[in-house]
């Protein structure tokens, strides 16, 4: 079965209570069998593990910080998350497979839909309003924009692919008579837009949210 990682760091006051903390999680996952530690002049290294998962504490004295290293099988990573982040209430997450599998997941479901909603402008729009359309049912702003990004691809693709995913429903709404049937004429679904365009935003800047 496939493991995955995840990484953590977090900055803590008390270096004895911090230690006390690390104890604590490593007994409530079933791991103080297995406990091993080093101790350097700068830091503590905690390390322990059992059938599925390993985990290792770097703790650094003179800096304050707290690093944290797990590695186990898919079912089990997110009540090992869980277990940890309740412990440490201000971690931070440093690195994830699972956050990663799932923004490449959403990528592919994203990039579908969003190419089928273009699609389904163009041919709606054109069909009514001939080949112009683009110059005189979409607003001048995003289409001057969208035109100028058009020749760095030496036009290889229709203006609207190179509108922003947040543009479309301004398009959308320029035009809500004709592509109201998109959305089963009710304008409160658009809003279903704004919630796919945040998740958008978290994955391309490596962040999504947990479940």
């Amino acid at each position: 079965m496939r493991l995955q990682k995840e990484e953590y760091t977090l900055i803590f006051k008390d270096y004895k209570l911090i230690c006390f903390d690390i104890y604590t999680l490593i007994l409530k996952l079933n791991l103080i069998n297995n406990l091993k530690y080093k101790e350097y002049d700068d830091r503590k290294i905690f390390y322990s593990y059992n059938d599925f998962i390993i985990i290792k504490f770097i703790l650094f004295k003179n800096i304050n910080n707290l690093f944290i290293k797990v590695e186990t099988r898919s079912i089990y990573i997110n009540k090992i998350r869980k277990t940890t982040i309740n412990k440490f209430k201000n971690l931070k997450i440093l690195y994830s497979d699972f956050l990663i599998n799932k923004n490449i997941f959403f990528y592919k479901k994203f990039i579908v839909y969003e190419n089928i909603l273009r699609k389904k402008i163009i041919k709606i729009l054109s069909t009514k309003y001939g080949s112009d359309w683009w110059f005189n049912n979409i607003d001048k702003k995003i289409s001057d924009i969208c035109i100028k990004r058009s020749k760095f691809d030496n036009n290889r693709f229709h203006y609207i692919f190179y509108a922003d995913f947040i543009d479309i429903k301004d398009i959308i709404l320029k035009n809500w008579e004709d592509l109201g049937v998109l959305f089963d004429n009710n304008i409160k679904n658009l809003n279903i837009l704004n919630t796919i365009n945040t998740k958008r935003n978290k994955l391309f800047h490596g962040r999504f949210d947990f479940i």
